[in-house]
Formats: C-alpha cells, sequence, structure tokens
C-alpha cells in the first residue's frame, strides 16, 4: 500500500484506498507522525515475519472512529444500497 522506498505514504491513490479501507474498518490512520525511518525499519522486519515495530506503529497512528462515521464510509464506499450497513 506504501512506497517502502522512502518510508512514506506518497502515492495519492493508495493513501486515498488505506484511508477509505480503514474507515470501512472503522479507524482512522494517520502516517503523519512517522518517519521515513520508522517505516523502513518497520516494514522490512515485517518481510522477515517479524511485526513487533510494525503493529507498535500502527497501534499508535491508528484510532477508532464512531459507528455514524463507519456507516457513512460504508456507504461511500459500497454504495448506499449495500447489506452491510
Amino acid at each position: 500500500m506504501y512506497c517502502i522506498h522512502s518510508g512514506k505514504v506518497t502515492d495519492a491513490h493508495n493513501v486515498y484506498l488505506l484511508n477509505n479501507l480503514a474507515n470501512v474498518a472503522g479507524y482512522e490512520v494517520d502516517f503523519t507522525n512517522v518517519s521515513d525511518k520508522e517505516m523502513i525499519i518497520a516494514s522490512a522486519e515485517s518481510f522477515a515475519k517479524e511485526y513487533i515495530k510494525l503493529n507498535a506503529l500502527f497501534e499508535r497512528i491508528t484510532v477508532p472512529i464512531s459507528k455514524e462515521e463507519q456507516r457513512n464510509a460504508i456507504a461511500t464506499f459500497f454504495g448506499k444500497n449495500n447489506k452491510l450497513i
């Protein structure tokens, strides 16, 4: 989902998709306080099946949204006539 070379979520389409999927799942993700170095290290370790740093990173930058916000995200992402709402 993100560009591992720079460590930042740089592709606008991927950021948009990631944020929408997070909202549908009931969360908001904010990468603004993730440094390049932190993202690269956490990503590299995850490829070696070491998830401690990546899990800690996402725990820090992911917060729940309200049920209303989640319902709106589901309706926007899947359409208002979906069976998920």
